[in-house]
């Protein structure tokens, strides 16, 4: 006679087994993204009057980019560390005494949790020293924090909704919302904040536009300086293309405007708003 036990245990295995061959349910904001394994870019901000009594011109140079470090895939859930640099040369005070460099040195480390009805948690923290370049030190050391609940509706629109997390700076909070549409089958289209952009793939090529909110750039300044944290708030809208270069590498320009700029102090106000300018960004990308 049959061991009602062993059968069961048969079955609970035979069940774990299909269910650890079956693949997650196609989410286009966990999968729908090809992101390379690194990246580097520039970008010029042409030259704004900072507005303000005595306000001057000033112009932004930005180096930035990052690299995968190491994936783990769990049965608990995957976990994706990276590194990220964004470095910011002031070209001008601006009337207001700005630094002259400023950074973000960082790890990004992911940890994303997918359940079968396909939803998902992602959890992401971003340690590191976010700081006036002159003067780095474990004191400009921050820990920001993003949660975001993601539910793919079907294979081709996904939703998202979250907070951003930013302890000891000013804004300690800024929201996570929105869906991504593959409206056809070379066409990509998000709706959401702080990024919405639209992608054209015709071939190899890549077009895209968009409008992206950046509201949390805060470094801490100098030991000396009373004003303790500088915040740089802008919007931009852009346009640019994407093509491959080889086998292993991929480069993006784009150009577009800078608007809604802002300058602020921690312990001055109100901040100072600073006039639209162009920009234009080339970068790389490519597998390791």
């Amino acid at each position: 006679m049959r061991n009602p036990l062993s059968a069961t245990i048969v079955s609970f295995a035979l069940v774990c087994s299909v269910q650890a061959q079956r693949p997650w349910p196609y989410c286009q904001i966990l999968d729908g993204t090809e992101a390379p394994a690194w990246r580097a870019y520039a970008d010029y901000t042409g030259a704004g009057r900072v507005k303000t009594d005595g306000g001057r011109d000033i112009a932004v140079w930005t180096l930035g980019g990052g690299g995968g470090l190491y994936y783990w895939r769990t049965g608990a859930g995957d976990i994706d560390l990276a590194g990220e640099y964004d470095l910011r040369f002031w070209d001008g005070s601006g009337g207001i005494a700005l630094p002259n460099r400023t950074a973000a040195l960082r790890v990004r480390a992911d940890y994303v949790a997918r359940n079968w009805d396909g939803s998902a948690l992602l959890i992401g923290i971003r340690p590191g020293i976010y700081s006036d370049l002159e003067e780095l030190s474990f004191d400009s050391l921050y820990m920001p924090v993003e949660v975001l609940g993601i539910q793919a509706f079907n294979p081709r629109i996904s939703g998202v909704i979250g907070v951003a997390i930013y302890p000891g700076f000013d804004r300690a909070f800024d929201p996570r919302f929105g869906v991504r549409m593959a409206a056809a089958e070379r066409v990509r289209v998000d709706v959401m904040y702080p990024e919405s952009r639209v992608i054209v793939r015709p071939d190899d090529w890549e077009l895209f536009a968009g409008l992206r909110h950046d509201a949390v750039n805060e470094f801490r300044l100098e030991d000396d300086d009373a004003r303790k944290m500088m915040a740089y708030r802008e919007t931009r809208a852009y346009v640019g293309t994407a093509w491959p270069v080889g086998d292993l590498f991929r480069m993006q320009a784009e150009a577009g405007l800078s608007f809604n700029r802002e300058i602020d102090f921690k312990r001055e106000a109100p901040g100072r708003d600073v006039e639209d300018a162009w920009y234009i960004r080339i970068g790389i990308g490519g597998a390791l």
